[in-house]
């Protein structure tokens, strides 16, 4: 069983080093995942956090598309993690130069 709970934050006005001056953060996105496995009752917790430059409104259907994005691209980095790993892609070498790779 698994529950997922999301908070943004503007931080449009905080500061930031100047070497992300360019990237005009505006949103902090908060996603706190808390996980069961039923059969062994086994409790995981993993927080993360995204920034984007999107300015997220108070419309919920649009804040909901954002962290629907958020959560489908994991399943991205999943099927190519188990790819990676079945077909050993990570580990394909080659005499010639990289550019093949």
């Amino acid at each position: 069983m698994e529950q997922r709970h999301y908070a943004y934050f503007d931080v449009s006005k905080e500061y930031f080093d100047k070497r992300w001056k360019t990237s005009s953060f505006r949103s902090l996105i908060k996603v706190t995942r808390q996980r069961t496995i039923l059969s062994s009752g086994e409790y995981s917790e993993q927080t993360a956090y995204y920034l984007s430059n999107a300015e997220l409104s108070k419309n919920l259907e649009q804040t909901t598309e954002y962290f629907a994005a958020i959560r489908n691209h994991w399943s991205v980095e999943v099927n190519n993690h188990i790819r990676d790993v079945s077909l050993k892609e990570d580990k394909f070498r080659t005499k010639k130069s990289p550019s093949p790779k």
